[in-house]
């Protein structure tokens, strides 16, 4: 009888194993065709298997990431805690470049280490502005942690800079200096507060929802480091209170 169930552990076994190397070995784009993806996300031109593939790249409904690859850790499934190295993007000119790992957070899925980088540009064609304007300049995002469960933030710990900020509106290049906020959670939306020592004497939050909208709210205090040539600009925010602030709604 001992023969018996010995002989079934090791049968049993035997087929575990197998199903697991069947798994990751298997084609990536047949198993992801199996799996059901965010709402509006598209992985295009998948190869490679789970243990290391890449996408050409992957869109949602108003963007796309391009040159998409990742790495699964066999360490993580020893220790029942999957985790897959990704990086995306060649150039920040072309789209969003940078690096992260993807981590099981019970009972949610986590981003760990991440770093992207992108143009300035490419971010304000995707937001409605009061103004026509183009930007320059790049954006730089590093997260230590962000988790996204029910709401788009659960947890985030991290920051995000703008390096050599400029813009062009009402035909004139306005240099603005370097930008850099705190990342946070806030009622179920991602937050972003603008750190106020800056050229520009900006107070500003933004938040970004679950559906993706952008909202954003503050003051602009224009003081002796506003750029001269941008003060043309500051007509079109209304008239400024009894502190000297225009208040800024989008």
């Amino acid at each position: 009888m001992k023969g018996v169930k010995k002989g079934l552990l090791y049968s049993l076994g035997f087929v575990l194993v197998y199903l697991v190397f069947l798994v990751a070995m298997a084609p990536a784009n047949k198993l992801v065709a199996m799996v059901e993806l965010p709402k509006d996300v598209v992985l295009h031109g998948v190869q490679g298997s789970v243990w290391a593939g890449e996408a050409k790249s992957m869109s949602t409904s108003n963007y796309e990431i391009k040159d998409v690859d990742w790495r699964l850790s066999l360490l993580s499934l020893v220790t029942m805690s999957p985790s897959a190295d990704v990086s995306f993007g060649r150039s920040p000119r072309l789209g969003p470049t940078g690096s992260l790992t993807i981590k099981n957070d019970h009972p949610y899925v986590g981003l760990h280490n991440a770093t992207m980088k992108i143009a300035a540009g490419q971010i304000v064609n995707l937001v409605t502005l009061p103004v026509d304007m183009q930007a320059g300049g790049l954006v730089s995002v590093d997260l230590t942690k962000f988790i996204s469960g029910k709401q788009v933030c659960s947890e985030v710990d991290g920051e995000i800079f703008w390096q050599d900020a400029n813009i062009n509106a009402f035909e004139e290049d306005v240099q603005l200096g370097d930008f850099k906020g705190k990342l946070s959670c806030e009622n179920d939306s991602l937050a972003i507060t603008v750190d106020p020592e800056n050229n520009l004497g900006l107070e500003l939050s933004v938040y970004i929802s679950q559906s993706g909208r952008v909202a954003a709210q503050g003051y602009l205090t224009p003081g002796p480091k506003f750029p001269a040539n941008a003060r043309s600009i500051l007509g079109f925010l209304g008239n400024k209170d009894a502190q000297g602030r225009y208040r800024i709604r989008i």
